[in-house]
């Protein structure tokens, strides 16, 4: 049907996608001059997701941070492991 959208759920390793965006997203962070400062988990951290629309989302997330930036040019990713498994921008 017209805008439903289907999902391939799989392990995916969240440490190793949140890399991939940040990288692909190095050209923006440069010529926008935003400082990008991380703190991730080390070694993989497995979620059971969409690997496309997770990356979809994170890179909005931050596609979004640098539009919606005032005079503030700095962006942090931060991956904690608590209880439950948390990520913030």
């Amino acid at each position: 049907e017209k805008g439903k959208r289907e999902f391939n759920f799989e392990e995916v390793d969240l440490v190793l996608l949140i890399k991939d965006v940040i990288n692909s997203m190095q050209y923006i962070f440069k010529i926008k001059k935003f400082d990008l400062k991380t703190s991730l988990v080390e070694g993989p951290q497995y979620v059971l997701a969409d690997r496309d629309s997770l990356m979809e989302v994170l890179v909005n997330l931050l596609s979004n941070s640098i539009k919606y930036s005032k005079d503030k040019k700095e962006i942090s990713i931060i991956q904690n492991l608590d209880v439950d498994l948390t990520f913030s921008v």
